[in-house]
């Protein structure tokens, strides 16, 4: 059983790819966000924040991330963390720039205000696709994991759950956080519409059908300079680890679980 050993310059062919993914990603947050058609459930918070605060979105983010961070610390606990410091630790500069390029894209569509109803919903859903490139070159990346997604890494092992049931949880705990800090800034719901359930729906099937469609990327990261223990390399990073189908079925679910939210939150404010 080979081990496989990865070349300095594959690792920067690798880091210039994820870094290339959190732009991507960010500036379809930002043209979703900007459809006026709600944001990613991820944002939701920050982005209800920054409607009603002098910070920014991307500023809000870079808090939310933190947070997310000590809540893995609290976890892991002291040999956890030693255990996944270089994860630990790359998460701060990726959170730092992540907030960095939100409000850059955020800035660089502020002219951006689609008034009749079919351009949002078109920017909605280009923001969606987007997203969704962003995504599948930062699984293809392989570097690094998000701090949302490695804090829900985390409490699934914690919780002996599947990823995909604390996703869903945790998705709908954050939209719910942002509709109640409307509420009590505004007396409305800011930030959370059809936009919000359409990222839920399509990310995933984006992902999904545009993976296999980036293996070019994947030759160019590892030839010809990749190192091998042996000849042959069976090992599997946690990009090729992911499971495509989960993704899909878990965006259905969250959907389902953000719709019924939102419409009780709705009859309840509206009696």
């Amino acid at each position: 059983m080979g081990m496989y050993v990865r070349s300095r310059q594959e690792m920067l062919r690798r880091y210039v790819v994820f870094f290339f993914s959190l732009f991507i990603m960010s500036f379809g947050v930002s043209l979703v966000t900007r459809s006026l058609t709600g944001t990613s459930p991820i944002s939701s918070v920050p982005y209800v924040w920054s409607l009603h605060t002098a910070l920014s979105m991307g500023t809000y983010i870079i808090i939310l991330n933190a947070i997310l961070i000590a809540a893995q610390l609290i976890m892991l606990g002291k040999s956890g963390i030693r255990e996944n410091k270089v994860e630990l630790l790359m998460q701060i500069p990726v959170s730092l720039l992540f907030g960095v390029f939100i409000d850059v894209t955020m800035a660089i569509l502020s002219g951006w205000h689609p008034e009749v109803y079919y351009m949002q919903m078109l920017s909605c859903i280009a923001g969606c696709c987007i997203m969704g490139v962003g995504i599948a070159l930062e699984v293809v990346a392989d570097v690094c994991m998000n701090s949302g997604e490695y804090v829900l890494h985390i409490a699934s092992r914690k919780l002996k759950k599947e990823f995909g049931t604390m996703k869903i949880m945790f998705d709908v705990t954050l939209l719910l956080i942002a509709v109640g800090c409307s509420w009590i800034f505004a007396g409305r719901i800011d930030g959370v519409r059809e936009g919000t359930v359409i990222v839920a729906v399509c990310t995933g099937p984006v992902v999904r059908f545009l993976r296999p469609r980036l293996r070019f990327i994947d030759r160019w990261e590892t030839a010809p300079s990749s190192q091998y223990m042996d000849e042959k390399y069976t090992g599997q990073t946690w990009g090729d680890s992911r499971n495509d189908a989960a993704v899909f079925d878990t965006s259905k679910l969250t959907a389902t679980a953000i719709v019924s939210a939102v419409t009780e939150l709705y009859s309840h404010a509206n009696k």
